[in-house]
């Protein structure tokens, strides 16, 4: 009996040990997104390809609500969140400062073009 609670108690300490930091610092490390908002639809700063204008690119925070200097027709984002242990949205909104009612943008783990979403500022809001 007491070999058999001694060995239990044994596999349980090291299951335990064996659990990777990593993972826990993940789920209390703060969401990121970056995001470049685009002028024109389509991803694409400017009709003229040989426009030296260069899109404005964020790191971007929960709860902090950003405005670029410049209404936008479309956007690139990413994010290194995993949607499993940190639920997260970003909202795009009509006006600057996050006014307006928001729309949902889509969260990808890789950069990805979201052509024909316009808006003049955007926040990501993570938690519960």
């Amino acid at each position: 009996m007491f070999t058999k609670t001694f060995i239990s108690l044994a596999v349980l300490a090291a299951s335990v040990a064996a659990a990777p930091l990593e993972l826990i610092e993940r789920q209390d490390a703060p969401a990121t997104v970056f995001m470049t908002p685009f002028k024109q639809v389509g991803c694409l700063q400017s009709e003229n390809p040989h426009s030296t204008e260069k899109p404005e690119s964020f790191n971007v925070t929960s709860g902090t609500c950003f405005t670029p200097d410049y209404a936008f027709q479309s956007y690139v984002e990413s994010t290194n969140f995993n949607p499993s242990t940190t639920p997260c949205a970003l909202s795009i909104f009509p006006e600057p400062s996050c006014g307006g009612d928001a729309a949902a943008a889509t969260l990808t783990s890789f950069g990805e073009c979201v052509p024909n979403q316009s808006g003049q500022s955007f926040q990501l809001n993570c938690g519960p």
